[in-house]
Parts: C-alpha cells; structure tokens; sequence
C-alpha cells in the first residue's frame, strides 16, 4: 500500500544535472532521503480535524462560561461574607449598635405596659407611671447595658464555636429591695398631703388612698405601700436566663452560626476560588490578553451594583424610619434608631467591600486594554515597512 521512496531525489537531482549540463550547472544540495515509513503515518493515524476542533471548541467555551459564574458567585459571596463579618458577625459593632441606638434609656418605657386604672391619675398612688418611673430608676440605663453585654457576649460565644450552648444568668432578686426603695419614693410625695385617719383604714384600694393611717407617717406609709405591692407580684424574683428566652431554632441560625464560627476559612476559601476560576477562563481563551481584559471588565460591571447599592444604603441610612410597620412607640423609640445603626454600617462595608474589586477590576481592564493597544500599533507599524519618503543614501543624494 505504501512503497519507500529512497533516493528519489537524487536520481531527480542528477536528471536536472543532466538537462543544464550544457548551459549552466546549477549547484544542488540534495537533503538525506526521509525515514521509510514516515509517508506511511498519513494513514495509520487519520483524525477528523474539523469535527475536533468543533468538539474543542464547544468545551472550551463551555468551561469558560462555568469559570466566569464561579468568578462571579464567588466575588458576590466574599463581598456578602466580608460585610457580615464586619457588622453582624462582629460582636463589637453589635454592642456599638446598642449603645448609639438609644435602646438602654428606652426599653423600660416601652417593655412595662401596664393597663391604666379606672381612677383618675392624680389618686392613682400606685398608677402606671408611677410604676414605670421606679422601675427606671431601679433597671437604670448601667444595668440594662452590663445585663445586655453579658447576653451579647453569650450569643457570640456560641456563634463562633467557643460553647456548646448560649447560658447566661443574670440576677433580679437583689433590685426588689431597690424597687420598693424607688416605689416608695414616688408614692410619698402623693400622699404627704393627706390628712390623717381616724383610724387605721386608709382608703377602699391601695392605688386609691383617702387618708394616712393612725400612727403613722407619709414616709413610713408609702414604704408600707410600696412594699406590699412589689411583694405581692412575681417581678424581679427569678434571674434572667437563656430559658426565659425563646431562641430561634430556625436553619438560618445554624448557617450563621457555621459562618461565624468558620468565617476566615470562608473567605479565604472564596478568594482562592475566584482567583483560580478567573486563571481558568484566561489559560483557556485563545487570546490571554483578551481574556484579562474580560475578567476586569466583568469584575469591574458585576460590583458595580453592589457599590451603587451599598452607596445608596449608606447615604440614606439616618432617614430610614419603620413606622408604617407596627406600633409607633416601639419602632420610634427602639426600632428605628438600631436599624438606622445597622443600615449605616452595612452600607458602608458594603461599599468598601465592592469598591475594592470594582477598582481592582477596573485597573486590570484598563491595562489589559492598553496593552492590546499598544501591541496592536507595533505590529501594525512592524506590517508597514520602511516609511517611503526617506531621503535618499549614497551618491545619488549629493
């Protein structure tokens, strides 16, 4: 099927020899005779060369197409994450939310809420305001905070994988005494001025006295009062514990809680993933150049709505208002000032996360692009040739 050809050309050599001898004898280097058999590899490895470079073709493309949704997903997940990281995931900023949002010198007012009495305010000795103030005085604003850390700290604790479980105990029973010393001294202003009993009956209720008892005084009667009404109540008498507490058991907590207690791992794992992803798509385009400069630009497009939306968040944080969304006294005094904290800072971190890949990705378009166009001027003028007007060299240009 195959015949070997040796010295085919040097008999082809000596011919032409033969024909120029009598005019011209051309000087011929006749290369060595191929190896036998190298003809013969035509047809013992036959590839269908154009259906391969389609199949090529399509999978190359294809994994291009999968490297560019895993650079993508990947950029949007570590900017999520990294944001996370740095406010709700960051016991710190959490506590900074409490303190700034007001929530300590208000929550008493809109947590005691009692049902008014039928009487008029100004007899109600034991009345609804009277109540509150106490307990003001009694849970001040140092009190809430220290109770509101130690709960904080807790949940972090079990958030980032130091405990199995959020415990914490905060001690009550010691502020009873403290509650009736304040209760007291908001009931004896009220009653100084009434007169004294004929006899040791002071009024139908406690909450709406007539008179001050017989051998008694204001002092020792309003400490009277207010001790049997704090005694007669549950309030302050166990401590405040996680079983008071109903936590969410939602998945959503235990994802959180993997992302808290995992959260360096994650975002280096997601870095290294779009860094790698990206290396994919360029090793794998025709052009690397090209393929650099298509990684920037969609870097560069894809942030682009996270910085114009973390932007916006950030801007307009401290005009945020919840009231359309509930009661009024509870989104005006808690609500509202903690989720103007919150908006803040996540539209902040949000807009510095994003801006850094959305710059990043900016420069290693603008540079890819600028490299392509200055390779593409040389090899143009390297095309061009020599400039035809060029003054002439020798003699000939004297």
């Amino acid at each position: 099927m195959c015949s070997a050809r040796r010295g085919v050309r040097v008999v082809e050599g000596a011919a032409l020899e033969k024909r120029c001898s009598q005019q011209w004898l051309p000087r011929v280097r006749i290369p060595p005779s191929p190896p036998i058999g190298s003809q013969c590899k035509s047809w013992l490895f036959i590839l269908p060369t154009k259906p391969y470079n389609s199949y090529m073709d399509f999978l190359r493309a294809t994994l291009r197409a999968l490297f560019v949704v895993i650079t993508s997903a990947s950029l949007a997940t570590l900017i999520s994450v990294a944001t996370m990281q740095a406010t709700i995931l960051n016991r710190s900023t959490v506590l900074r939310w409490m303190e700034n949002s007001g929530i300590y010198q208000n929550i008493v007012n809109i947590a005691v809420q009692l049902q008014p009495d039928s009487a008029p305010e100004s007899q109600q000795f034991l009345g609804e305001t009277t109540i509150r103030d106490a307990i003001n005085q009694t849970l001040d604003p140092a009190f809430l905070r220290t109770s509101t850390e130690k709960i904080i700290n807790s949940t972090y604790d079990w958030l980032e994988g130091k405990s199995e479980t959020i415990t914490f105990s905060i001690p009550l029973s010691e502020k009873r005494d403290l509650l009736k010393q304040n209760l007291a001294k908001q009931i004896e202003p009220k009653i100084s001025s009434l007169p004294t009993c004929s006899s040791n009956f002071s009024g139908v209720t406690s909450q709406q006295v007539q008179c001050i008892p017989k051998n008694s005084n204001a002092q020792t009667y309003a400490a009277d009062l207010a001790s049997r009404a704090v005694d007669s109540s549950d309030f302050l008498v166990q401590p405040l514990t996680q079983q008071n507490i109903q936590l969410p058991t939602l998945p959503a907590v235990n994802v959180l809680r993997f992302l808290a207690s995992n959260l360096q791992i994650i975002i280096s794992g997601l870095a290294v993933l779009a860094v790698l992803s990206a290396t994919g798509y360029v090793l794998l385009s025709k052009d690397k150049l090209r393929g650099i400069q298509a990684v920037g630009r969609r870097a560069f497009f894809g942030t682009l709505i996270l910085v114009i939306g973390g932007g916006v968040l950030w801007y307009f944080s401290n005009k945020l208002t919840l009231s359309a969304f509930g009661d009024q006294a509870i989104i005006t005094s808690i609500v509202d000032p903690l989720a103007r904290q919150i908006a803040a800072d996540v539209g902040m971190w949000l807009f510095i996360f994003s801006g850094i890949v959305f710059a990043t990705g900016g420069l290693i378009w603008l540079g890819a692009f600028l490299t392509i166009k200055n390779l593409e001027k040389k090899l143009k003028a390297a095309h061009a040739g020599p400039p035809k007007d060029l003054p002439p060299i020798g003699p000939a240009a004297i």
